[in-house]
């Protein structure tokens, strides 16, 4: 049996010219947008709808003009690395439209545990992590469920978007039909690899929850790397059946990475 050659090799092998980073991350992640054009009718995600046995899926060429229109909105509501896009809610489509939207323009995206705001009665942990990050748009999938939290925590100085709002919050319909403009394009060309993709954090069992920080060079370094050492993955195209959570640290690169072209469907 023939061993894989050196990681080093491997990025080697990806490096940009005259770089020190292999590939450019935002040309292969987020991945709706290069796999909008190549492979336009594959399947990006499925999603169980709650309840019912019908699945709900999305295309790469359909997820990518959404993806667009998200950035313009997230653009407009002057989001940027000192006021970043904080996910409060599970996976979902609408969630993994909204990170990918987020990294395509270099504005931070922070997934954040739902259990901080729907398990807990003073929300110190959520509280500790919104004054870290201070970010200037939080999603939830229903605002209801998290309606005492946000009270809790949000001023009126973060736009709250919901797929079901109740009061205060923005529909995510709203913002996937944001015209996309130049700005945009002009965004995504000023992303490097040093570019913060998003913040992770730790669980915070010894104390309260830390932030990690994710570069696009690290999202595209591990890319590279699953791409070379998983070549199989280049001819057949897997189907990831995802259930452990996006903010958990073990499924930071995982939902629709664009080296190894696979579909994710959630549970």
């Amino acid at each position: 049996m023939s061993l894989p050659p050196p990681l080093t090799d491997t990025l080697q092998e990806f490096r940009l010219n005259g770089g020190d980073v292999p590939l450019l991350s935002t040309q292969h992640y987020p991945a709706p947008c290069p796999l909008g054009k190549q492979k336009p009718l594959n399947t990006f995600l499925a999603e169980r709808e709650r309840g019912q046995h019908r699945w709900r899926t999305l295309t790469f060429g359909e997820a990518m003009p959404q993806v667009i229109r998200l950035a313009q909105a997230l653009i407009d509501h002057g989001l940027s690395t000192e006021r970043p896009l904080m996910v409060l809610s599970g996976n979902s489509i609408e969630h993994a439209l909204l990170a990918c939207a987020a990294m395509h323009v270099g504005i931070p995206y922070v997934p954040v545990s739902p259990s901080y705001a729907l398990l807990s009665e003073d929300f110190v942990k959520l509280r500790h992590v919104v004054e870290l990050v201070t970010p200037g748009m939080l999603f939830v999938d229903e605002e209801a469920r998290f309606k005492r939290a946000l009270t809790a925590v949000c001023d009126d100085g973060v736009t709250c978007v919901a797929k079901v709002p109740t009061l205060r919050a923005l529909t995510f319909d709203s913002l996937a039909g944001t015209p996309a403009t130049v700005a945009v394009e002009s965004a995504h060309a000023r992303v490097t690899p040093d570019t913060i993709a998003k913040l992770l954090f730790t669980s915070g069992s010894t104390g309260m929850p830390k932030a990690v920080i994710n570069t696009h060079r690290m999202l595209c370094s591990n890319q590279a790397m699953l791409a070379r050492r998983l070549s199989f993955l280049e001819q057949h195209t897997p189907v990831l059946v995802d259930w452990l959570p996006w903010h958990h640290i073990r499924r930071q690169y995982d939902f629709g990475d664009g080296n190894t072209q696979r579909r994710v469907a959630i549970y």
